[in-house]
This record gives C-alpha cells, structure tokens and sequence, in this order.
C-alpha cells in the first residue's frame, strides 16, 4: 500500500473531496478527508515496513521541512484574521457573511490556524534507542503527527477556499 502505486488512489480520494463542494456543499467532505488522513497514518504507522530505509537524521530532517511549510500559514492566516477584527463594524459583518454564505463557521475556518500552531509547539523526544541507533516510537509518532497536521492544514486551507470561491461566483 505504501510502496507501490496503490497511494494514487489516496490523492483521487482527497481530490473528489476537496472539490466535492461542487455538487455537495457541505463540510461533511472535509471531515471525511481529515478521518481518511487518520486512517492513513495510523495504518503507515502501524506497518512494520513503514520506517525501513529512514534513520533518525531523515525523520527529524522531514520533521524540519513539514514544519517550515506548515511555520507559512501564520502570517497568512494571522493577516487575516487580523484584517477581519481591524475592520469597521460594517465591513466585519460583511467577512463574517461570506464565511456564512460559504457555509463556514468560524471554528472552522481558523481551525487551519490552530493546526499550524499546535504543529509547531517543540517537546523534545529521545531520537533513538541506546543499543540499536533506530528510531524510537516518539520520533516516530512525531514525524507522522508533523505530516497528519500537515495534510490537514493544507487540505482545510484549500476546502475553505474552495467553499468561499463557489458561494462568490
């Protein structure tokens, strides 16, 4: 599932979901998309072939870049939300009635933002075993963790934009 081209499937899924407001305009898709992103994970994880070929330095250097990717969405989202509260009375309601025509709570749209901050919050972890040099389960758990918010934020992010865009045409 991992190591051939079976995975091809899993970007068809999260696209039919992504574009599925389209026709069905609901957040269902999108919590469908973040439990396929869980089932995803939990099921690399719990493979015992997942790891192999990856050492300590390769996970926390993959750590490093999800990270950076992830570090982007602050400022955009704090610019924007900043933006909202910054604005007039008038104005602010007029944001706050786009996300509602677009069927987006508000819970929902700065959820991105939340993601990317949990995502960046550091606890150390061992990065490996003493006697064997592989890489401990916190390290892993860390690494998929780095790359399910990762998925998620991305996929969020991109689903609101899709929902604001279908209810302005």
């Amino acid at each position: 599932m991992f190591a051939g081209k079976r995975y091809l499937i899993a970007y068809l899924i999260v696209a039919l979901l992504l574009f599925s407001p389209i026709i069905f305009p609901s957040n269902i898709p999108a919590i469908i998309g973040v439990l396929f992103f869980i089932f995803w994970d939990i099921t690399y994880y719990r493979n015992p072939d997942s790891f192999s070929g990856r050492d300590e330095n390769q996970l926390i250097q993959q750590v490093i870049t999800s990270r950076t990717y992830v570090s982007y969405f602050i400022p955009i989202y704090g610019i924007v939300i900043g933006a909202i509260f910054a604005l007039e009375n008038v104005s602010r309601e007029k944001a706050i009635e786009v996300l509602n025509n677009a069927g987006i709570p508000l819970w929902f749209f700065i959820t991105p933002f939340l993601l990317s901050t949990l995502d960046l919050l550091l606890f150390p972890v061992q990065m490996t075993y003493k006697k064997s040099k592989k890489p401990t389960e916190a390290l892993k758990s860390l690494f998929l963790l780095c790359f399910l918010f990762e998925k998620t934020i991305i996929f969020l992010f991109s689903f609101i934009v899709v929902r604001i865009a279908l209810s302005i045409i």
